[in-house]
């Protein structure tokens, strides 16, 4: 949606800064820690891909500075650190960081789901402009890619699933329990491992 309402809203980018030897540790652990950077560096470049009709802030952890993250989002409107004990303090802390800065309705992401699509984020804001209060993109390990809402959603961060196969269903229950209408997209898949990084490239057998 152009005009005012377009500016009020923002995707929040949650990256980690690429580090050789702290990021895809799964596949560092089978395929080492240069392969493991080089497939996170291209989950980057592929997120970024994602963002260029959408107004964005880049979350980062990892490091003191943005560093190498400005060079993969040229485009991102700011950087601000995490911050939180837990993910789901560091994701509440964005909505209110954000907020802070004027914006309204939040569509937070991460950098781990190279399936996504611009699409999937303009759907999610969409379900926000139609009367959900909540747009929950379903990751296939039964965690989230997506979450969309705004300040009076930061409910549903306080699970206790995180990184867990309980995720998605812990939070929907906590959007039940405090009354928060969500709206459910279309399932994606991470890439944690190495055989998740080939499905995406097609190069699976």
């Amino acid at each position: 949606m152009a005009g005012a309402d377009a500016r009020r809203r923002t995707v929040i980018v949650f990256a980690k800064a690429p580090v050789k030897g702290a990021v895809k540790t799964r596949i560092a652990a089978t395929h080492g820690d240069d392969c493991a950077l080089a497939i996170y560096s291209a989950m980057l470049r592929r997120t970024a891909q994602t963002l260029v009709r959408f107004r964005h802030h880049v979350a980062f952890t990892g490091a003191r500075a943005p560093g190498d993250l400005a060079r993969y989002f040229p485009k991102a409107t700011s950087f601000f650190r995490q911050r939180g004990r837990t993910l789901g303090e560091r994701q509440a802390n964005a909505f209110l960081h954000c907020a802070g800065l004027g914006y309204q309705r939040f569509c937070l992401v991460g950098c781990d789901c190279p399936g996504r699509t611009g699409r999937d984020i303009a759907a999610a804001f969409a379900a926000l402009d139609n009367g959900y209060d909540a747009a929950i993109g379903p990751a296939a390990d039964g965690g989230y890619h997506l979450i969309a809402g705004s300040v009076a959603c930061t409910g549903l961060f306080d699970v206790q699933g995180w990184s867990t196969p309980h995720l998605l269903s812990e939070t929907l229950e906590a959007a039940k329990r405090l009354g928060i209408c969500c709206w459910l997209l279309e399932p994606r898949s991470d890439v944690d491992t190495y055989a998740d990084y080939l499905t995406w490239r097609g190069l699976a057998r």
